[in-house]
């Protein structure tokens, strides 16, 4: 495949993601990125460069405040689908009502 396929493919890819599955993907990439971070603080801890270990407590406590956002726009967008589910199976019956 070449590049200029897998980008187009990539990008139709990124259009047809719900807003739900994009925070999802989130999530996992952040768990990822706070994993890394704390195996790297561990390192340089280990290896008695506390300085810039610092800077990586930091990194990994702005992480972690990103996470808890998304995990809250996560469950706020699945309160939201599941009202608008409810509403539309509310007007389905309506109208079902209606053409009786």
């Amino acid at each position: 495949m070449k590049p200029s396929e897998f980008f187009r493919r990539w990008g139709e890819g990124i259009k047809n993601l719900t807003p739900r599955q994009q925070v999802g993907g989130r999530i996992v990439g952040t768990w990822g990125s706070i994993v890394g971070l704390i195996l790297a603080w561990v390192v340089l801890l280990s290896r008695g460069v506390w300085y810039f270990s610092v800077v990586l407590f930091f990194a990994i406590f702005l992480q972690v405040i990103g996470l808890i956002g998304s995990y809250q726009q996560y469950r706020e967008q699945i309160k939201v689908e599941s009202q608008m589910q409810t509403s539309l199976d509310d007007l389905k019956k309506q109208l079902e009502q209606e053409v009786k």
